[in-house]
């Protein structure tokens, strides 16, 4: 066999490092620990992630990255409670408000922009 040939094998077992810059595969499986040290692009439409702890060096998650054009999808964060209802902190773009959510029911984020509109009384002193 050339260094340049082609070859296929079945079931090949590596005892201690195997190192390539080009590996092929329609399935991989890693019994142990796996290190990246680069860049890891997952493309597919679904990423699962079963751990039970997850540590994210980004303080900023983007949520609905593929919206190119007039947003219509609400996003946000829901949280699975198990046999209890979830609930969730979303963006809805419908009416352009945050919303919270506690499985029953469901309210508006009070913002500087709609206080206005949502408090009429007296508060610390002051009318709105």
């Amino acid at each position: 066999v050339a260094t340049n040939s082609n070859v296929t094998f079945n079931n090949v077992s590596v005892d201690g490092t195997l190192t390539s810059d080009d590996i092929t595969s329609t399935n991989i499986s890693v019994a142990g620990n796996a290190t990246i040290t680069g860049n890891l692009i997952v493309q597919g439409t679904t990423t699962t992630v079963n751990s039970t702890a997850v540590a994210i060096g980004d303080n900023i998650m983007v949520l609905n990255k593929d919206e190119a054009g007039t947003p219509s999808a609400n996003a946000g964060i829901e949280i699975e409670r198990g046999t209890a209802t979830n609930v969730s902190f979303l963006w809805n773009e419908t009416n352009d408000n945050w919303t919270v959510s506690n499985g029953t029911a469901t309210s508006v984020v009070l913002t500087a922009a709609n206080f206005a509109a949502t408090f009429t009384g007296t508060l610390d002193g002051g009318t709105f």
